[in-house]
């Protein structure tokens, strides 16, 4: 049996409707080896016990805190008897919708990533470059603040510096976003995981000025007293919907082929399978130009400088100083063919630069009905070793896909 590797934990006080929402839509439309640990802080232990104990799983438990202890003294209270390499905080009042299979695996992948701290998904209902609303920033982006609806850590880190501060009137997800931050690791948002928030119940049940204007300052005050007028407002930056948006915000991916394509020039090259984009050197493409491709192209007309076959390539023995092959391998049919192909085309120690997406950390063979391969940097590497190349590097990227660097031998 796999060993969990996330705790989910949810606190929740007399709101019994929506927290049987929230743990049957996780458990119905989200896979992963979690345990999910209910922390109620009502004195009546019967509801949520009868609840827990009518689950088909084994893998949900209650912890009672014996009344209302409030949201961060409930987390907290659990976070000592977190055991898991992750934790999650989760509010009792969000709705996990259909084909998010791969929520927490996109999440927790995050986190092969050493410098990650923490990462969040986006929603309908909270604030800043979380928003579903908000398009100003990519798919993957960095942030100065991540929100408390649901955040996942590692849970050595929010241990580490000291949990959620209770002193605190409000404020708990800019105070741990600072003290992440200042522990230097980053906080990523993946807008690729989407989750639904009703949002204000139990705060506006039971606090009727909860998170008004008043609340707001007080909260705003003790965060500038306990950090720094500058802290506050980096974190607070986040809120702004175009003040984190840079021109030069790039994902690792992109930041990967820029290194290629500096890398490659001014040698000679084919960029195989470089669809709409800009190609590295020579693009070359099953598509001709201006053509619909298949996969993530099926809606941009192609834009190579020559049609063609990566399995027959236009070229002599050994006149190719590289080759670029960015999210192709998991299309080819037979990739050894393909290794022999470009084996034959590159002068001896000309170089493969390959981008392929990571089947360790989502299912890649989902995505697009065109994947008939899927593979791991492992998996990569022992084919191309098996085939008689030489790995010279292999890039881990945080937005689930990965460089390689191989050398013909």
């Amino acid at each position: 049996m796999t060993e969990p590797q996330l705790t989910i934990q949810i606190p929740t006080y007399r709101n019994p409707n929506q927290l049987a929402d929230t743990v049957d839509s996780l458990l119905r439309f989200t896979e992963y080896p979690f345990v999910i640990r209910i922390i109620n802080n009502d004195q009546n232990r019967v509801p949520v016990d009868d609840f827990v104990q009518k689950l088909p799983v084994d893998n949900v438990e209650v912890v009672h805190a014996g009344g209302n202890r409030g949201w961060m003294a409930a987390h907290n209270m659990a976070l000592k008897k977190c055991t898991t390499p992750y934790v999650c905080l989760l509010n009792d009042d969000v709705l996990f919708t259909p084909s998010q299979m791969d929520f927490w695996r996109r999440l927790c992948g995050w986190f092969a990533e050493p410098e990650i701290g923490a990462v969040g998904p986006i929603s309908n209902f909270v604030m800043g470059s979380q928003n579903a609303w908000n398009l100003t920033h990519g798919l993957i982006h960095e942030t100065s603040l991540l929100i408390g609806f649901c955040v996942v850590m590692r849970t050595d880190l929010i241990k580490e510096i000291g949990g959620l501060d209770e002193t605190l009137p409000g404020g708990d997800d800019f105070d741990w976003s600072i003290r992440i931050r200042k522990a230097g690791y980053r906080l990523v948002v993946d807008r690729l995981c989407y989750l639904h928030h009703i949002g204000r119940q139990t705060g506006n049940r039971v606090h009727a000025a909860w998170d008004g204007a008043v609340h707001q300052e007080i909260t705003m005050n003790a965060l500038i007293r306990k950090h720094s007028v500058r802290d506050w407002y980096e974190t607070q930056q986040a809120l702004g919907w175009s003040l984190m948006k840079r021109e030069d915000d790039k994902n690792d991916e992109d930041v990967w082929m820029e290194f290629v394509r500096k890398t490659t020039e001014p040698q000679r090259g084919l960029d195989l399978g470089c669809g709409h984009r800009e190609s590295i050197g020579f693009g070359l493409d099953s598509a001709a130009k201006g053509e619909k491709g298949a996969g993530g192209r099926k809606f941009q007309g192609a834009l190579p400088g020559i049609q063609g076959d990566a399995l027959e390539l236009p070229v002599a023995d050994g006149t190719l100083d590289y080759i670029v092959a960015a999210h192709l391998f998991e299309h080819l049919l037979n990739p050894v063919d393909a290794l022999k192909e470009w084996k034959r085309a590159l002068k001896p120690g000309g170089l493969l630069y390959a981008a392929l997406p990571e089947h360790g950390r989502l299912d890649t063979m989902v995505i697009d009905h065109t994947h008939v391969h899927a593979y791991t940097p492992d998996s990569l590497q022992d084919l191309l070793i098996s085939q008689g190349w030489i790995v010279e590097g292999c890039k881990q990227f945080s937005t689930g896909a990965f460089g390689l660097i191989a050398s013909a031998a």
